[in-house]
C-alpha cells in the first residue's frame, strides 16, 4: 500500500481519502505484488479523476484488467529458479484462503523432494530461504505474527493462486478434484488434492493410484478409497473437515488445537474417522503425516512400521494414547500431539532423531522428563504441566539447562502452577546457552525471574507474571529481543515507563497491563513496528501513553477492557489513543476494540460513587478517581 501511494502520489500521506478505498480494492485483487502494482499504475489515468479510477477498479473486479497482471506474474514466475518454481506450485494444493505455516510447509517441501541442495547443504535452511524469497516477492503474504519476531501464518494472494493452479494443472504437477477446469484426468497423477465429497467416480478413474506421491484432503472430502491402495504416498495430509486452517506453526497450533476456525462444512459424515486409517501402516514410503480430524481418537497400533516417517502431526485429533510402536520410528524428526494425548514411558527416549516435540503433558508422566533430557537433536520443546511438586521443578530446571547447552533453541511451557523455576545459569554456562525463543504461559512467576538476563541469545520472549515493575522493564530492555509479549496480572501501583535507549532491537511488543499509567519515552523502542496493548479503562490512564513518539510504528492494536468502567471512561481512552496515533508521523494503522463491554457500569451509578473532574469545556471527557486495584 505504501509503495502504491508513493508511486502515484509521491508520498503515502498525500493520497486523498476518496482514493484510498479504491486503492485498497485494486491492491487486494492483485495481491499487492510490486510488479502487479506497476501494471495498475500504468492503467490509471494521470489526471486522478475519481470516476476514471472507478472504471479501472471495476474492470479489474470483472477480470477484464487481469490479463496484464497475470502476464506480469507469469514473468515473475519464469524468473524463479526451478526448485523455487516447484515449491511455489506446491501451494496450489491448498484451497483459497488457506492458512499456511512456514515450518510445516518447509517440512512438506522436503518430504516431497522439492528442495535439492548441493552436497552437504542443510535442506531445512535452504527451504527457509526459499520461503523467505517467496515472502519478499509477495507471492506469499503474512497475516499473523508469532513469538519469534517472524511471521507465523501466511496466505497466497488470490491472483497468485489463480496463476499457480493454472500452471500446476497444465504441467500435471497437482490434480485437484473436483476438477476446477472440467478437464479429463491426466494419465498419471502425481499429487492429489481433494476438496469435496463428490469425488468417488473420479478417484476410481485414476489409473496409477498406487503411484500417487501426495494426497491431501480438505473441506469435508472423504477418502472413498482404502489407504492401502496408495502405496506410493510420501505425503498424507487429512485436514479436519470443519476448517481450512492449516497446522501452521507447531507451538501456536498446539495452543489453538481446541479452536475450529475457518470455513464450516455441513457434511460431517465425510469427516475422516478411525476406520479410514486402516492400512495406514502399509504405506512404507510415507514421510509426512498430518491427521486433522477431531473424529480420530486412535491411530493404528502398528504405525511403527512406517520406517521412513519423519513428520507426525496429531494436534487437531483426539488421539487418547500413542501406541508403543511409535518408539520404532527412528527417523522421526517432528512429533506434534495435543495435551490430552498420553505418552507411555520408555517411548520418547528412543526417538533419537527427534528435533521437535510439541504438546506433551509431563505432569501425567514425570518420567518422560528424564527421557527428554537425553535427546541429542532436540531443538523445539513445548510442554504442559498442570500439577507439580518441588522435586519435579528442580528436575525440569536441570533438564532445561542441559538441553539448552545442546541444541535446544525454542522452549514453550504452559502451566497453571506457581513455580520457582530456576535453571542453573552459572556465569561459565551462560555463553553456551543458545535458547532463542522462550514462551511461558500461565501463572508461573511472581515477578520477572532474575535468570532471564542470562539468556543472551534470546530473541523472542513471551511471559506471564503476577507483578510487573519498572526494574523488570529495564532488565528486559537490555536484551536484544525482536519479539516481547508481557502479561502482568496485577498492578504494582506505579506508572510503567518504557525508557529511552531501551529495547533497541524490538520489532513486536504485546503488553497486557493493569498499571495506573504507561508511558513510552521519546526515543524508546526505535525499531518497533507492531504494538498490541490490552488495558483496563477503569485503571490505566491513557492521556500520556506517548504512542506518537514511536518512530517506526506501522500497526497498532488496542484492546480496552470495560469492566468497572463507564462508557465515558472508555470513550476518553479511545479518543486519547486516536489522537496520539493521528499525531504519529508514521501514521500507523490502528485497530481498536472493546472487551467485555457488557460489564461496563452505568454512568449515573458511577457518578454517585466517584469524584468527577471535568477536563474540558464541552465535558466530552471525564476523569474519575478509582480504587487502586480491581480484578479483571
Amino acid at each position: 500500500m505504501l509503495f502504491f501511494r508513493r508511486t502515484l502520489f509521491g508520498s503515502k500521506d498525500d493520497c486523498p481519502s476518496q482514493f484510498r478505498e479504491l486503492s485498497e480494492k485494486m491492491l487486494s485483487r492483485c495481491g499487492q505484488l510490486p510488479l502487479a502494482i506497476t501494471v495498475i499504475t500504468d492503467l490509471l489515468p494521470k489526471d486522478r479523476v475519481l470516476e476514471e479510477w472507478q472504471k479501472v477498479c471495476d474492470s479489474i473486479e470483472r477480470g477484464n484488467g487481469m490479463e496484464n497482471i497475470r502476464r506480469v506474474l507469469k514473468h515473475s514466475y519464469d524468473d524463479l529458479p526451478p526448485d523455487l518454481q516447484r515449491c511455489l506450485l506446491c501451494l496450489s494444493i491448498f484451497p483459497e484462503g488457506y492458512e499456511i505455516g512456514r515450518d510445516s510447509l518447509v517440512q512438506r517441501w522436503m518430504a516431497e523432494d522439492l528442495i535439492r541442495g548441493k552436497h552437504g547443504q542443510n535442506l531445512q535452511e535452504l527451504g527457509e530461504s526459499y520461503f523467505s524469497e517467496l515472502v519478499n516477492s509477495n507471492m506469499i503474504q503474512p497475516i499473523e505474527f508469532d513469538g519469534s519476531g517472524r511471521d507465523l501464518v501466511y496466505r497466497v494472494p488470490v491472483t497468485t493462486l489463480d496463476l499457480i493452479v493454472d500452471l500446476s494443472i497444465r504441467e500435471n504437477f497437482v490434480t485437484i478434484l473436483p476438477s476446477l477446469q472440467r478437464t479429463d484426468l491426466p494419465s498419471e497423477v502425481q499429487r492429489l488434492s481433494l476438496r469435496g465429497s463428490n469425488n468417488k467416480h473420479e478417484l476410481k478413474a485414476i489409473k496409477n493410484i498406487d503411484q500417487v506421491s501426495s494426497l491431501s484432503l480438505f473441506n469435508g472430502a472423504g477418502l472413498m478409497q482404502p489407504l492401502s491402495k496408495f502405496q506410493g504416498l510420501q505425503v498424507l495430509h487429512l485436514q479436519k473437515c470443519d476448517s481450512v486452517k492449516n497446522e501452521g506453526d507447531s507451538v501456536k497450533n498446539e495452543r489453538d488445537s481446541v479452536k475450529n476456525e475457518g470455513v464450516s462444512v455441513k457434511n460431517e459424515g465425510d469427516s475422516v474417522k478411525n476406520e479410514d486409517l486402516n492400512g495406514l501402516e502399509s504405506l512404507d514410503k510415507l514421510r509426512y503425516l498430518v491427521l486433522g480430524s477431531s473424529h480420530i481418537t486412535e491411530i493404528p497400533k502398528m504405525i511403527g512400521k512406517l520406517r521412513h516417517l519423519q513428520i507426525l502431526d496429531l494436534t487437531a485429533t483426539r488421539v487418547k494414547e500413542l501406541p508403543s510402536s511409535i518408539g520404532k520410528l527412528t527417523k522421526l524428526r517432528r512429533l506434534l500431539i495435543n495435551r490430552s494425548t498420553e505418552v507411555p514411558d520408555k517411548i520418547i527416549g528412543k526417538l533419537e532423531a527427534l528435533e521437535e516435540l510439541v504438546g506433551i503433558d509431563i505432569s501425567k508422566s514425570p518420567n518422560i522428563l528424564q527421557e527428554i533430557g537425553t535427546m541429542p537433536e532436540l531443538r523445539v520443546l513445548s510442554i504442559a504441566l498442570w500439577s507439580w511438586d518441588e522435586h519435579h521443578t528442580t528436575l525440569l530446571s536441570q533438564i532445561i539447562c542441559k538441553l539448552a547447552m545442546k541444541k535446544l533453541r525454542h522452549l514453550s511451557i504452559c502451566s497453571c502452577c506457581l513455580l520457582d523455576l530456576k535453571p542453573d545459569l552459572k556465569p561459565d554456562l551462560q555463553p553456551v546457552l543458545q535458547l532463542e525463543k522462550l514462551e511461558i504461559q500461565g501463572s508461573i512467576f511472581e515477578k520477572l525471574p532474575t535468570w532471564i538476563n542470562g539468556l543472551t541469545h534470546l530473541r523472542s520472549l513471551s511471559i506471564e507474571i503476577y507483578s510487573l515493575e519498572n526494574n523488570a522493564l529495564e532488565v528486559l530492555g537490555e536484551l536484544e529481543l525482536l519479539f516481547l509479549s508481557l502479561v502482568a496480572k496485577r498492578t504494582s501501583g506505579e506508572k510503567l515507563v518504557i525508557m529511552t535507549n531501551k529495547f533497541c532491537t524490538l520489532e513486536t511488543f504485546l503488553l497486557f497491563s493493569r498499571a495506573t499509567a504507561i508511558e513510552f519515552e521519546q526515543g524508546a523502542m526505535e525499531k518497533l513496528q507492531r504494538l498490541k496493548l490490552t488495558l483496563q479503562a477503569s485503571l490505566t490512564k491513557t492521556d500520556h501513553l506517548g504512542l506518537d513518539t514511536l518512530s517506526s510504528l506501522e500497526h497498532v492494536q488496542v484492546e480496552i477492557i470495560c469492566i468497572s468502567a463507564t462508557d465515558g471512561d472508555v470513550k476518553v481512552a479511545e479518543a486519547a489513543i486516536r489522537s496520539m496515533i493521528g499525531n504519529n508521523p508514521r501514521k500507523p494503522r490502528l485497530e481498536m476494540k472493546r472487551i467485555v463491554e457488557g460489564y461496563m457500569e452505568e454512568d449515573k451509578k458511577k457518578e454517585s460513587e466517584c469524584e468527577i473532574e471535568v477536563e474540558d469545556e464541552d465535558q466530552e471527557a471525564l476523569r474519575m478517581t478509582k480504587p487502586e486495584e480491581q480484578t479483571v
